[in-house]
């Protein structure tokens, strides 16, 4: 009980340094470039383990999850609306709009949570399972492919701006297709790196060398201090 007071704490802690100064202050305290950061990845790989060790999957039944993060997202988009709204009244033109359309922003992380929570328990078949159990794993090599800066410099900056020049039906079925082959083909990489990694033995062998360099310095520490209190006696 103690501990998992502490890790609310934590929690707490993450969500106003991570995601509400920044979102209400413009401020970046902790540098996490607005979710593009290895510090953000860590922060929610912390949140994911906590629905996890607390089982919060349990908690939450499915759909009221799913009514959650449907309201976190209403907030959101409502938001922009009525502030460009007011900004267009007061100042003459809309500003401010995204002040909660990014990845740090609270509601999309509390919707973030919430999704992952309602699907957590959702009944699938048994095809549906293999797919998961496939891609799934991949979704974090998706993330890291997209998101490397030679990969987003030469194939995604600016690289899809004529899709402006068609009507907005055709515009949205462009880009849902574009997303969904850049997931299918990062998925792929990723699965055929596993795939490889797993042949060659990787992790096997990189715990080995961690092991061995620990184990070095350990003996290295403990020699040092041998001669230390050898030489103070």
């Amino acid at each position: 009980r103690a501990e998992r007071k502490e890790f609310n704490k934590a929690l707490i802690l993450f969500f106003i340094l991570f995601s509400l100064v920044p979102t209400l202050f413009h401020a970046d305290p902790a540098i996490i470039k607005g979710g593009y950061s290895f510090l953000w990845i860590s922060v929610l790989y912390i949140v994911g383990s906590y629905i996890r060790k607390y089982n919060l999957d349990t908690i939450f039944a499915p759909k009221k999850a799913l009514i959650c993060f449907m309201v976190c997202c209403l907030i959101t988009y409502s938001s922009k609306l009525f502030i460009e709204y007011i900004t267009i009244i007061i100042v003459g033109k809309p500003i401010f709009g995204d002040v909660l359309l990014s990845y740090i922003s609270p509601t999309i992380v509390l919707a973030a949570v919430f999704l992952v929570i309602g699907c957590s328990n959702l009944k699938v078949n048994d095809i549906t399972q293999k797919f998961l159990r496939i891609f799934a794993p991949a979704s974090f090599g998706v993330y890291l492919f997209h998101e490397e800066p030679l990969i987003r410099k030469l194939f995604i900056t600016k690289k899809f701006e004529y899709l402006l020049n068609y009507n907005p039906l055709v515009t949205c079925l462009l880009v849902l297709s574009i997303a969904l082959f850049i997931w299918l083909l990062g998925s792929l990489i990723d699965i055929a790196r596993k795939y490889t990694f797993d042949k060659l033995k990787v992790k096997q062998h990189s715990s080995f060398v961690i092991t061995y360099c620990l184990d070095k310095i350990d003996t290295f520490i403990s020699t040092k201090d041998y001669h230390r209190n050898e030489n103070s006696g």
